[in-house]
């Protein structure tokens, strides 16, 4: 709702907490989204880094994949997308998925 110093604040605070793997995942794709949303890029990309070993296949993985790739390709990082791509097409998903956002 565009209050980005009280998402600033809400996130210092849950990254004290200790937060069980389910909310430790949702904090880092939130913080992604929201730095998406500044158009900060370096942070969505570290934050969705930070999720992986927390996503399940139910959270589409292949789909997070693909837009890391995607945010790498934008910051001119060749090596980082091919490996996200990478990443993307070993979880075998299917087209719909990495292309749509339900």
């Amino acid at each position: 709702m565009g209050d980005y110093d009280r998402a600033e604040e809400a996130f210092h605070f849950l990254e004290k907490e200790k937060l069980n793997s389910t909310n430790q995942k949702k904090l880092y794709l939130e913080k992604a989204n929201y730095y998406q949303i500044r158009n900060d890029y370096d942070n969505m990309v570290n934050n969705l880094s930070k999720a992986d070993t927390l996503l399940t296949r139910k959270d589409r993985k292949g789909r997070i994949y693909f837009i890391v790739g995607q945010v790498y390709q934008k910051l001119g990082s060749t090596l980082r997308r091919i490996i996200s791509t990478g990443k993307c097409l070993a979880t075998n998903p299917d087209t719909k998925s990495i292309f749509t956002h339900d």
